[in-house]
C-alpha cells in the first residue's frame, strides 16, 4: 500500500469558507478578489435612491406656494417645513402680491449603494438606500434663492 500526502477534508473547506466569506466583505479588496471569477460572482440588489425634500421659506408677501409639478404639495408652507418632492425637472410656483412667479428646477436623489457580493450564491438583502438630500427655497416677492445640498 502506497502512502501519499492526503490533503485533509476539513482543511480544505476551511480555506474555501475562507474564500467565500473574503469575497462577501464590503470592501473594496472582497469585491475586487470576487468579480475575477466573473459569471461565478454574484451581486445582491442596489439600495434605494434616497429621499429628497424641499425647504420653503417665504417672507409675508409669498401667499401661495405649488410644488405640484415636482410632486410635492399644491400649497407648500412657508416656514421652512419639509415637503417630500421626486426627482426630475420641474417648475414651482409661488404667488406674491396677486402676481404669480416661477422656476423651474432640477432636483436628483442620491443612489443607493451596491449590495454586498459572493460566489455562486446571491447574497440576502440589498445594499443601503441613499442619503436624504434637503433642497432649499428662499422667496421674497419676485426674488429666490434655490440653495443645493451640501454634499
Amino acid at each position: 500500500m502506497r502512502k501519499g500526502f492526503r490533503f485533509p477534508v476539513n482543511l480544505s473547506f476551511l480555506l474555501m469558507f475562507v474564500f467565500l466569506t473574503s469575497c462577501a466583505d464590503e470592501a473594496d479588496e472582497g469585491r475586487k478578489l470576487c468579480k475575477r471569477f466573473g459569471p461565478l460572482c454574484q451581486e445582491a440588489e442596489e439600495g434605494k435612491e434616497g429621499e429628497i425634500f424641499l425647504s420653503v421659506y417665504g417672507t409675508s408677501d409669498v401667499s401661495a406656494v405649488n410644488l405640484s409639478e415636482l410632486g410635492g404639495s399644491a400649497s407648500a408652507q412657508t416656514d421652512g417645513t419639509r415637503e417630500r418632492i421626486q426627482p426630475g425637472t420641474g417648475k414651482l410656483y409661488w404667488t406674491s402680491n396677486v402676481t404669480q412667479h416661477y422656476l423651474e428646477v432640477s432636483v436628483h436623489a442620491n443612489p443607493g449603494e451596491p449590495g454586498k457580493y459572493a460566489l455562486l450564491i446571491p447574497p440576502p438583502g440589498s445594499g443601503a438606500q441613499g442619503k436624504t438630500r434637503v433642497y432649499k427655497l428662499f422667496l421674497s416677492g419676485s426674488y429666490y434663492s434655490f440653495v443645493f445640498p451640501d454634499e
